[in-house]
């Protein structure tokens, strides 16, 4: 959740990736389609806009759409395998992911979640009697335990 609009600046290295697609000539990406809409605020500095311009191409805006819904897609997989491994079900984790990140069904509805992250997620069983078990042993271990 970065706000809305995102607020680049609170994420490490988003506000060097913004300004790396910004040119001060050049003809601007304006092109709308309906799986492409363009209709998107970013907010940058005075002193970015006179320094690295205002005009983002098309293929920096490209770039700039596949950097962030690679992201996205990463948050989406991190965030329902924790619920799922926990024992959350598969559709009540990608219904709090939706209402946690605010994507209504209209936006990135609930059969594309899915879908997707039954294609590309990690989905290994964790066992965690196993990490229990390894966490009690470097605690016993520990000399600085001693004891205690």
């Amino acid at each position: 959740k970065l706000g809305d609009p995102p607020r680049l600046r609170k994420k490490s290295g988003d506000r060097e990736f913004l300004v790396s697609l910004l040119s001060k000539s050049g003809v601007a990406y304006t092109t709308c389609t309906k799986q492409r809409p363009c209709k998107i605020t970013i907010y940058i500095s005075e002193h970015d806009f006179e320094h690295y311009g205002h005009i983002i191409s098309k293929k920096s805006a490209n770039r700039f759409g596949k950097h962030y819904e690679r992201q996205i897609k990463f948050e989406m997989y991190r965030f329902i395998s924790i619920r799922e491994a926990f024992g959350v079900s598969l559709k009540d984790a990608i219904f709090s992911f939706q209402q946690h990140f605010g994507f209504g069904e209209d936006v990135w509805n609930y059969e594309a979640i899915k879908k997707d992250y039954y294609r590309n997620a990690c989905r290994k069983q964790i066992d965690f009697k196993a990490i229990e078990n390894a966490l009690l042993r470097m605690v016993k271990d520990n000399p600085k335990n001693k004891g205690v």
